[in-house]
């Protein structure tokens, strides 16, 4: 439960907007226009990446406990815990997550088609130095990931495994722990349709899958709204963008 110190302020929906955008805008930067200036100077697509994408939930995570360690009194484990709504699930709470997982699966799947439709439209369609990973329009090549030859490299798994811890982390107690709990006050049982929207909104980096996104985006939200508990939408969350690492230690 909640403790009396953390009943939150709404926030409005142009709030929300600029919220979710803003580090979404970040990241754009980086992939769209800074990484064209490294790549001529040798470095690989994966290496920037990885570096541009964890500095910006680097600084979303930063953000996050700053906020925390200003509006609490208790900065110890269970203030945290209970500020982020990080309670333990109980049985009901596992089944709905359960089901939601397999509905975000299922509706990645089913709009998988339109990441390639939606990149042959030029307004939404990848830089041409983005590798076949990160383009629909191109084929994978052989032994490479992200334009990165990784065999033999065991430390690029490990650094990845960190990585999507980051990734989890930040972007869950941001959107979830931090916008949602507010949203609650402004939008009532409709916040969770804001939170996921404004979160796929986040993802304008990956734009030829903002329709591919959008199933999942939902299933995060609605599952945190409806159990009021953020460890449900980072389990789902989670699962989903752990596959990433299959192909990596294939190519190992």
């Amino acid at each position: 439960m909640l403790l009396p110190e953390f009943i939150f302020k709404k926030i409005s929906l142009t709030r929300s907007v600029i919220y979710s955008i803003a580090p979404g805008i970040l990241i754009y930067t980086g992939l769209y226009f800074i990484m064209p200036f490294f790549l001529n100077k040798g470095f690989s697509f994966f290496t920037f990446y990885l570096f541009w994408i964890s500095l910006v939930w680097t600084v979303l995570l930063t953000t996050v406990i700053i906020t925390f360690i200003k509006e609490s009194d208790k900065r110890n484990l269970i203030s945290f815990n209970n500020y982020f709504r990080l309670n333990k699930l109980t049985g009901k709470d596992w089944k709905l997550v359960l089901l939601l997982l397999v509905c975000a699966i299922a509706g990645y799947a089913l709009l998988s088609f339109t990441g390639k439709w939606l990149a042959s439209i030029s307004l939404f369609s990848p830089p041409d130095f983005f590798p076949p990973e990160r383009n629909p329009l191109k084929y994978n090549l052989p032994n490479l990931f992200m334009g990165f030859s990784i065999a033999g490299k065991w430390w690029i798994p490990v650094i990845y495994f960190f990585t999507w811890i980051l990734n989890i982390s930040s972007e869950e107690l941001w959107f979830r722990g931090y916008l949602l709990q507010r949203q609650e006050q402004s939008f009532g049982n409709y916040c969770w349709i804001i939170n996921g929207f404004t979160f796929l909104a986040f993802h304008i980096f990956w734009k030829w899958e903002l329709i591919l996104l959008s199933i999942p985006c939902l299933a995060f939200s609605y599952s945190a709204h409806k159990t009021k508990n953020t460890w449900a939408s980072i389990f789902i969350h989670g699962v989903m963008n752990l596959g990433a690492l299959v192909p990596i230690i294939n190519l190992v």
